[in-house]
This record gives structure tokens, sequence and C-alpha cells, in this order.
């Protein structure tokens, strides 16, 4: 019996020492990250088509900002310093679509889904980000990595280099990591209830 209780305890201790190493991996990946958010009017067929447009165009026009970009504070701080910029660019590009919508821009930090891209997944969790909203903004959203420039078709490379080996084996595990994601946010959900 003393024999069960010790292995139980060792895995326990395992999965517990496992869950704050993949946790530190995560909350250092969400530190080195930097997303777009947009999020369409409403679900209506051309106001998803609306949304389409607007990403393309002002990934093409915001491709220089962000290209220059060093690290995620850089890319943050480029987005927030051009933020009126961009606001009157979406709202220019609106005009010209004949649509008769606001557009609310604004440099947030804010909650992401696990997402799985073409080649790589992130985790969970508040990511800082470059937010737009289209009208209500009762529509589906769509949603990228800006720095490193991953978004396309601003992105002329996957730009994971600024990863570091543990996180770019994290993003590139694919389905392999998603059990494990799933233990990071239980994990962090913990985490924040006592702090």
């Amino acid at each position: 019996m003393k024999m069960i209780k010790a292995l139980a305890c060792g895995l326990i201790f395992t999965l517990i020492f496992q869950s704050m190493t993949l946790y530190a991996d995560c909350s250092a990946l969400r530190d080195n990250t930097f997303r777009l958010h947009i999020i369409a009017n409403s679900d209506n067929e051309y106001d998803q088509q609306i949304k389409l447009a607007l990403r393309d165009a002002l990934l093409k026009y915001t491709g220089n900002y962000f290209s220059s970009a060093g690290t995620k504070g850089d890319a943050q701080a480029k987005a927030s310093s051009h933020l009126s910029e961009i606001t009157c660019f979406c709202q220019k590009f609106l005009r010209t679509q004949n649509y008769n919508r606001g557009v609310a821009v604004a440099v947030t930090k804010m909650y992401f889904t696990t997402r799985e891209y073409d080649s790589f997944t992130l985790p969970a969790g508040k990511y800082d980000a470059l937010r737009i909203v289209i009208g209500t903004g009762a529509g589906h959203n769509w949603w990228c990595v800006m720095f490193p420039q991953m978004c396309l078709p601003c992105a002329q490379k996957k730009s994971v280099e600024v990863y570091t080996e543990s996180q770019k084996d994290l993003i590139e595990g694919g389905v392999k990591y998603e059990y494990k994601f799933i233990v990071a946010e239980w994990f962090e959900s913990i985490v924040n209830l006592f702090s």
C-alpha cells in the first residue's frame, strides 16, 4: 500500500511540475506575441466580406509598421503611436466600399481561445492585440499574429525565429500539444483564482 501511495504522490508531483513548466512557457509565448483581432458588424455574408476586405487592405497598409519591429514591445508601440492613422485608414476604406458603419480601433489586452493556424497552434490566454470592431461588432471575428509577423499576405515568411526553441516546439507541436494546452489552461485558471 505504501508503494501505491508513493507512486501516486510521485505522479501528482510530476504532473504539477510539468503543468508549471508548460504554464511558464505559455506565459512567455503570450508575452512575446502581438495579435490582430477584427470583428465584423454581423454574420451576414456582406458584413463578413467587408471584414475580410478590410483585413487584406489593413495588412498591406500596416505591413511597414510591423516589418521593422524587432520585439513585441516595438510592434505594440508602433500600433499605439499610429492608432489614429490606422483608425482613419479603416474609416476611409469602409467609405470606399460604400459601407456606412463606424469602426473602433484600440490596442488592448484580451482573451483568445487556443487557435490552430496552418502550421502552428497558440495557447489560449490574454494577449496584447490591435483590435478593430466594425459597426456593432456582433459578427464572427478574424485574428492573426502581427508580431512576429505571421499574418498573410504581409508576412513574406513565417517569422517564428523570435521565439525560443521551446516556444517553437510548443506552437509547432500540433495535435500533441492540444491536450497540454488544456492542462495549461486548467492550471492557469487555478492560478488566477488565487491572484
